[in-house]
């Protein structure tokens, strides 16, 4: 149970810190790509494209750019937007465009940054998806140049890929999640052992000291006691913990 605890932790720091840097990647990269997409799109008269494009792009560069943003609404963003803009794209330039591409980064970021309920979800609506636009081809609902038997063809292999994938996806960050976890619980167990073992050493110098005293009352040696008390402060080691912490080797 303290397990599975400490491995949720660790795969929600790993996704908060993944969502960063991804949305920082991708405002980047899409800021370059918008250019020659907004060009095609104005050249093709495809207003409904170039809208969505330069809206996505704004949006990502937001959610880069403003760190108060919640988590949710950031993940969210990532899993999304990418199947709108990918069906969009499917419904108004075919198959062979760049839709299926962005439905597959709406599978694998749902399996990146959720759980089995995500993964399954998404496939589901991938295929449903897929298979919508087979029958709006086949009853020519869509005017695209490509024959049935391409529609058909693109879509199962993109199903294929898409389920492997989303499933070693989330097999990988999870196994991650959990060597972090195991790796937290050791540093831990470690810790409160450095502890305890400082708590004996100061123990076993008070001691030493006592029987020091004990041998510093009259009648004894005068000289004795502060030769035996200088010794003992030249051994007492400094803390354990940042010793330990200082030099790992040891």
């Amino acid at each position: 149970m303290r397990l599975s605890m400490d491995q949720a932790l660790e795969t929600r720091d790993f996704r908060e810190r993944l969502v960063t840097v991804l949305l920082r990647v991708i405002a980047i990269a899409s800021l370059i790509a918008l250019v020659p997409s907004a060009w095609l799109s104005m050249k093709e008269r495809l207003w409904p494209v170039l809208a969505a494009d330069v809206a996505a792009n704004l949006w990502i560069v937001i959610l880069a750019l403003v760190p108060a943003i919640p988590y949710r609404i950031k993940a969210t963003t990532l899993v999304v937007l990418p199947y709108l803009l990918g069906a969009l794209l499917i419904w108004e330039t075919g198959p062979f465009g760049a839709g299926h591409i962005y439905i597959f980064a709406f599978v694998f970021m749902s399996a990146l940054l959720g759980g089995h309920g995500a993964i399954l979800f998404a496939n589901a609506l991938a295929i449903l998806t897929h298979v919508g636009f087979v029958l709006a081809r086949a009853y020519g609902i869509v005017k695209w140049e490509q024959g049935i038997d391409s529609v058909i063809v693109i879509s199962s292999n993109f199903i294929l890929v898409s389920l492997v994938l989303s499933y070693s996806t989330h097999y990988l960050v999870s196994k991650y999640a959990a060597a972090a976890a195991e790796e937290r619980r050791m540093r831990g167990s470690l810790e409160t052992m450095l502890r305890e073992i400082e708590h004996r050493v100061k123990n076993n110098i008070q001691v030493v000291s006592s029987i020091v005293n004990l041998k510093s009352r009259p009648g004894n040696d005068p000289r004795r006691p502060s030769r035996i008390s200088s010794r003992v402060c030249r051994r007492s080691p400094p803390s354990t913990s940042s010793s330990i912490a200082t030099n790992p080797s040891t």
